[in-house]
């Protein structure tokens, strides 16, 4: 940029010279030369070239600034273009990440559909257990009333039957049968 400025001011320099020149020129060959029409003409046409030197110097100027707003220009439409190209970038990683995020949601979905349908199974087999264990507790419970039932009567029997033997017998009898009635509830809880 400098050394375009320098440039201008040189060709500036040598325009006002050429301009002094042939005005010196002029006025040292027709110094002679009577005033008259000719000599306007020429004072003219000097001017003429000094305005025609102004414009060139103006157009050169505009040259400049032409070149570097062309550079200007260029620059911005490179970082336009490096933006573009990383949005691009960005844009297209955030679409393959949403991408992602949206088949991952999907696996997960479906986990979470699958382990409702193993719940739902799964309490139904727990209820399925649970009654059948409640079905077994009442038979038990059945079983254990009839047993006692049937001890009370045995006991009964055996009271009567020993009825004439002493104390002391009766008692250790006694003694086993609550024993073996322990040990028949005790099996039929375990079936």
């Amino acid at each position: 940029m400098e050394e375009e400025s320098a440039a201008l001011e040189a060709e500036k320099k040598a325009e006002q010279l050429k301009t002094k020149r042939l005005q010196e020129y002029t006025i040292q060959s027709h110094s002679s030369v009577p005033h008259n029409n000719t000599y306007a003409n020429f004072e003219r046409f000097a001017h003429v070239l000094e305005d025609v030197s102004l414009m060139e110097r103006g157009l050169s100027e505009v040259a400049v600034a032409h070149h570097s707003l062309q550079g200007d220009i260029e620059a911005l439409l490179t970082i336009y273009n490096d933006k573009e190209s990383w949005y691009k970038e960005e844009s297209e990683t955030a679409r393959k990440h949403l991408s992602q995020v949206r088949y991952e949601f999907c696996k997960v979905e479906a986990t979470r559909r699958l382990l409702q349908e193993d719940l739902k199974s799964m309490d139904a087999s727990l209820e399925s257990i649970s009654g059948k264990y409640d079905h077994r507790q009442s038979q038990l419970d059945a079983l254990r009333q009839e047993l006692s039932t049937e001890l009370r009567w045995l006991e009964e029997v055996m009271g009567s039957l020993q009825h004439g033997r002493g104390q002391q017998q009766q008692g250790e009898y006694a003694i086993r049968n609550e024993g073996s009635a322990a040990s028949v509830l005790q099996e039929g809880t375990e079936h």
